[in-house]
């Protein structure tokens, strides 16, 4: 299945424009442009940005987005990305989502680092037209056969299983209205086995019964088969949670390294995971997310991630604020991801509020 952003004429130079369709692969829980999604679209769309500013694509040290609403399943969302300043050693850009209303829906920054290694600088000092010539390559590269969004190849058909970077997800069926309370069961179990006759997916379980993974929604489906939870080694008290992230190629990008918008995207929903299994009602709708990077991760290396709630707002009694008394309203949590060497990739938080929950 082909999920694709196209480009759209811009009437300011500054600013390149995209649109994207919320198709299945793309949706959330509930049918909504996955957060992971709309950070990965900031990431790809301001770096054509970049591009079509003459600069250098350069590698993500920060990036961020703020959600204000939601759409339905088949929007047709309209991106508008823009450098705002395109210094000697960093480009610092935003993007903003549009719902077909016109109604804001998310908000985003990006920040690179856009020094070009010595073989490029030639190249750079012949703008404009160089710029010109960049902006066709992205045009093909963004918006053509394939398309790095959120770290994954954007053809996931069964050939993505064949190159080893994880089972193929199963096909999305058509939307179903979800609920809150299935939506919890969901990220509470996020990236766990369950015991199942007759599957290839894994191997053997403590108990002898076949393991296989779980199923994974939507904008979460290529983390099928490669994310896996893990036994925590955090004090309990910290409610930690941890995973193991086999990176792909359905993960990386271009460079053969894991991409920014995956580790974006993963710093959204694990961070919501580790909420909704540290408190029956820990789960909400994301309002924010912020992700560093410090490193890259190759394709065919293991990532260690980590997230732990940070605390949640509530109206209980006494006024208190924490994951066991009162009415949840608002909660964040930290997601640390780290190689095999320990060495930090990224970390990122994530906040998200209490919406339409149901207690």
């Amino acid at each position: 299945m082909v999920r694709t952003i196209f480009p759209e004429a811009s009437p300011d130079p500054n600013t390149v424009v995209f649109q994207v369709e919320v198709t299945e692969p793309l949706q959330d829980w509930f049918g909504s442009l996955h957060a992971g999604a709309i950070a990965s679209a900031v990431d790809v769309t301001t770096t054509a940005a970049i591009i079509a500013s003459g600069g250098f694509p350069g590698v993500s040290t920060s990036l961020g987005v703020t959600f204000v609403s939601g759409c339905a399943p088949g929007d047709v969302v309209r991106i508008e990305a823009s450098v705002t300043k395109l210094g000697r050693t960093l480009a610092f850009t935003e993007a903003r989502l549009y719902a077909p209303d016109g109604g804001l829906m998310a908000r985003g920054y990006h920040v690179k680092y856009v020094v070009p290694p010595l073989a490029w600088k030639p190249f750079l000092a012949l703008r404009p037209s160089l710029a010109e010539r960049l902006l066709l390559w992205a045009e093909r590269t963004y918006a053509g056969r394939v398309l790095h969004i959120g770290g994954r190849v954007l053809d996931l058909t069964s050939k993505a299983a064949e190159k080893g970077h994880g089972a193929a997800p199963p096909p999305p069926a058509k939307h179903q209205p979800r609920s809150e309370v299935e939506y919890r069961a969901y990220l509470s179990r996020f990236g766990e086995a369950e015991d199942a006759g007759g599957s290839a997916d894994t191997g053997r379980g403590a108990g002898g019964a076949q393991q296989v993974a779980r199923t994974m929604m939507g904008f979460d489906g290529p983390l099928h088969g490669a994310l896996s939870r893990a036994a925590s080694t955090a004090q309990p008290e910290e409610r930690s949670v941890c995973w193991s992230l086999l990176i792909g190629k359905a993960h990386a990008n271009t460079f053969e390294s894991i991409h920014g918008g995956c580790s974006a995207s993963l710093v959204a929903s694990l961070g919501c995971a580790a909420l909704a299994a540290a408190h029956p009602s820990g789960s909400g709708r994301v309002t924010s997310l912020d992700v560093q990077f410090a490193a890259t991760a190759r394709v065919g290396s293991r990532l260690s991630c980590v997230a732990r709630p940070l605390g949640r707002g509530t109206s209980g009694r006494g006024g208190k604020h924490d994951m066991d008394t009162g009415t949840f309203t608002a909660a964040a949590a930290e997601v640390r991801l780290s190689d095999a060497r320990e060495k930090l990739v990224a970390m990122g938080t994530v906040s998200v509020a209490a919406g339409h929950m149901m207690t």
